[in-house]
């Protein structure tokens, strides 16, 4: 689900998303959102495409995906 992604084919993917998860299975398999998000910590966008994440309003997992990871990666006085 996430091989070979770039910053601007992340936002594609993470539009697709329909549900927030962890893992799932008997293997435990991890969700879409669980992938885009190491995706994410492993490309570290700019911040300008994080808070693009955050203020869409049109896509409400999109914008839970870019809170997550702010909240791992941010800083203090980003975050609050």
């Amino acid at each position: 689900h996430c091989f070979a992604l770039t910053s601007e084919t992340l936002v594609e993917h993470a539009m697709e998303l329909d549900h927030i998860g962890g893992t799932f299975g008997g293997n435990k398999k991890p969700t879409p959102f669980i992938c885009l998000l190491l995706k994410m910590l492993q490309l570290q966008p700019e911040k300008d495409i994080v808070v693009e994440f955050l203020r869409n309003e049109e896509y409400k997992y999109v914008r839970a995906l870019g809170a997550v990871y702010m909240r791992m990666v941010g800083k203090p006085v980003d975050v609050y």
